[in-house]
């Protein structure tokens, strides 16, 4: 018996979801629909320009056409319902880069809407709540400026999601009997797609990154673990965020080599592997008193101690990547700046390629609204590093900024790109970009005063930022 999640009315909601997000892809809805929909966007244009005369026949014209358009849709969404009941349709999945790494998306909009509802059956059967970072940074802070002695295991699971094993899941699942029938057939579905693309049809190991219900199957399966962590004699904070692991533990019961011993073996017993990394594992007492500095780098954060006082800072990584966006910004402007020089394009584009690069660094060292649903999430400077204790590399990275405008060999706009107007004075305009940026870029204004980007499209800005930073690290 298929779960009462897999209706039309869960369908509809879901896509009506995704289409506010504008993640729907455009041959979701039939050609007819996406021009009822353009229609409507007219008459509403209309609408807020017309006349007291012509309000009221445009305003029934507008009822009318919305009403064909809900009609319209809601025949397409019980259509694809009806396929998703009849199983005319394929469960299919595409490739894609997610950060660096592997992920997967889905690729048909019956496999969009079945990860979504397993998504949704699997968070309501097993309760699962997502850890909150600000939560743990906040515990972790407050028991780290404490002067008790104490050790501290900082550790990272191996491609955690490529080495789950799928029986060992699968199993868990069926034991607990949770899942309704048809659920669990769409998970082994899913499954089999992964492995088809991943090459593990023989091994089916991993579970796909980036699919709806992803997190919560490594939840599930990373469960006993966790609690067989928290069991540990000794042990008195545990966290784990995805596949970053903080314990804290006392030495007095037991010592760092003994816990860190128990950890390798909990992890071997789930078939998974600690990271060998450097940077992501350690374990090390915090007595104290300590003449040198221990630190501890924990979800985009490094907790350094040093005589009884703890400071917060950001990660070299994370540091490192700020100080290289500030460095892409300065060469697409160059890049830009070299392009339109050659091609002679007119003022608008000049003036776009000055506006752009004045934006990508207002966005670095600003805070602004996420769009679409999530608008009311603030993220930036300030509110994605905001237990941040230390500026000092912020400060750094002013002085970065400033030293990237004076050097002629990062910021020469070619004379062209001010070849035009009455006002063609390359020294001044040049020195007025300067002075503004100057002005208005501060990574340590931007945190102390939390300021704001001013324009609508701080999410499209990030994401420039994003691809110029990843496209960096392919290339390398």
């Amino acid at each position: 018996m298929r779960g009462s999640l897999y209706t039309f009315e869960t369908y509809k909601r879901i896509l009506d979801l995704e289409e506010r997000r504008g993640r729907l892809k455009k041959d979701t809805f039939s050609e007819e629909l996406k021009q009822q929909s353009a229609e409507l966007k007219e008459l509403r244009k209309k609408l807020k320009n017309a006349s007291k005369t012509e309000k009221t026949s445009l305003t029934e014209s507008l009822a009318n056409k919305k009403n064909e358009y809900e009609e319209k849709r809601v025949e397409e969404i019980r259509e694809i319902a009806e396929h998703i009941q009849n199983n005319d349709f394929k469960i299919e999945l595409r490739e894609v880069n997610a950060k660096g790494k592997p992920g997967y998306t889905t690729d048909n909009v019956e496999s969009l809407l079945l990860s979504k509802v397993l998504m949704l059956e699997l968070k309501r059967s097993y309760k699962y709540t997502p850890a909150n970072r600000n939560n743990i940074i906040e515990e972790l802070r407050a028991l780290l400026d404490n002067p008790m002695p104490k050790i501290v295991i900082r550790a990272d699971i191996h491609a955690f999601f490529e080495s789950i094993p799928q029986d060992k899941l699968i199993g868990k699942i069926l034991e607990d009997a949770y899942l309704s029938a048809f659920g669990l057939k769409c998970l082994k579905t899913f499954l089999y797609r992964f492995n088809e693309l991943s090459g593990n049809l023989e091994t089916k190991v991993g579970i796909p990154r980036g699919l709806s219900f992803s997190s919560y199957l490594s939840e599930i399966y990373m469960a006993s673990f966790d609690r067989r962590i928290r069991q540990i004699e000794g042990v008195y904070f545990y966290k784990r965020y995805v596949d970053d692991i903080i314990i804290i533990a006392n030495p007095s019961v037991q010592d760092k080599e003994t816990y860190w011993k128990r950890l390798e073996q909990e992890v071997d017993n789930v078939e998974l592997t600690l990271s060998e990394d450097n940077k992501k594992r350690s374990c090390q007492e915090f007595p104290s008193l300590q003449e040198e500095t221990v630190q501890l780098n924990y979800l985009g954060y490094q907790f350094r101690y040093r005589k009884g006082i703890l400071d917060v800072l950001l990660t070299e990584d994370k540091y490192n990547r700020l100080m290289d966006c500030v460095r892409l910004s300065f060469e697409k402007y160059k890049e830009i700046g070299n392009h339109t020089s050659r091609r002679k394009q007119p003022k608008e584009k000049k003036e776009d390629a000055t506006i752009q690069f004045m934006h990508r660094l207002n966005a670095l060292t600003a805070n602004g609204h996420l769009n679409g649903r999530k608008n009311y999430v603030l993220v930036g400077i300030y509110y994605s590093n905001k237990y941040l204790t230390n500026l000092e590399q912020l400060e750094r990275l002013d002085e970065y900024l400033k030293h990237c405008f004076l050097d002629k060999a990062m910021f020469c706009p070619p004379k062209t790109m001010f070849n035009y107007g009455q006002d063609n004075d390359y020294p001044k305009n040049v020195a007025a970009i300067k002075k503004k940026a100057v002005e208005t870029c501060s990574f340590v204004k931007g945190f102390k005063h939390r300021s704001l980007y001013r324009w609508n499209d701080y999410t499209y800005i990030l994401k420039q930022l994003g691809n110029l930073y990843y496209s960096q690290e392919k290339d390398e």
